[in-house]
This record gives C-alpha cells, structure tokens and sequence, in this order.
C-alpha cells in the first residue's frame, strides 16, 4: 500500500493521551491540559500534540479525535478484561472462592439440620477459621493480583487501573 492510497483516518493512529508533556510538537502551544502521543503511519514518527493540531493533522475535528481517542480506550479495557477473565489465574481464584463458599454452605446445612447438640458441635469444629479461609485463597488472590499488574502492563492501561 502507498501513501496515497491511505485514507486520512489511517495516516495517524492516536497512541494516548497524557499530561507528562503540555505542549504541542506541531504548533508549539504551551499550557496544554494534556497531549495526545500520535504516530505517523506512514514514516513511523511519533509525536505529541494537542487536541486541534492532532485533529487537524488526521483530517477530524477535535470532537471526532477525542470520541475516537475514548473508543480506542475502551476496546483496549474490554480485551484486558476479556483476557483477565478467561485466565487460569482468575478461574483458579473463582473457584477458590466457589469451593470455600460451597464448603460453608454444606457445613452450615449440616448444623442446622442436626437435632443432636453434641453432633452440631462436632460439626462447627470441622468449619474452617477465618484465617485456615485466607491461608486458602491468599496464593490463589496473589496469582491473579499479579496477573492484573501483568494486564495493565501489556494493555498500557494507566497505573492504578483496576481490571476485574
């Protein structure tokens, strides 16, 4: 494909927006809120520019970069969260959580359908403490902790994002 043939909407790609730099590599406008991190997809350049110049320079107006910016934002959460939920990390940690639930229940059905007090106390000192639950669950909550830090990463996603 050549040059030409591009539309203007595939001559740049929009790779971000932030307010590391506020000022415009195309126009040099200072006290920027923020710059979008555009690419030149014909020659590779990446540059930083404020919401007008970027718009102007993809051929949209500024309404139409900050609408494309966002929707691009969006689709890149929804993979993360696609990927982060069909993880063994989050299925492992699922069912971690199941298990122990499902456990209780049974135990608790159990209780509460013995007549004998003696039987019920047997019983209750089967029923996991607090702590035996979290020792359970810990290595589980700290692989898919990792695997969230790991998906914010891959994804580029801002520091803090929380994937679920």
């Amino acid at each position: 494909m050549t040059t030409a043939e591009y539309t203007t909407e595939k001559k740049y790609r929009i790779l971000g927006f932030n307010d590391d730099q506020c000022s415009c590599d195309v126009c040099g406008k200072q006290e920027l809120k923020g710059t979008y991190a555009m690419e030149d997809l014909s020659t590779g350049e990446i540059f930083r520019a404020g919401s007008s110049c970027g718009a102007k320079m993809a051929g949209w107006t500024s309404k139409e970069l900050v609408a494309k910016y966002k929707a691009g934002e969006k689709e890149i959460l929804e993979n993360a969260k696609k990927e982060l939920r069909n993880s063994a990390e989050y299925i492992a940690y699922n069912n971690g959580l199941d298990f122990l639930n499902k456990e209780s229940d049974v135990l608790q059905s159990k209780m509460y359908n013995c007549s004998d007090e003696n039987e019920r106390k047997a019983i209750r000192v089967t029923e996991r403490t607090f702590e035996s639950r979290m020792e359970y669950i810990q290595p589980l909550s700290t692989a898919l902790d990792n695997k969230r830090k790991e998906l914010v990463e891959k994804y580029n996603l801002r520091k803090g994002c929380y994937l679920n």
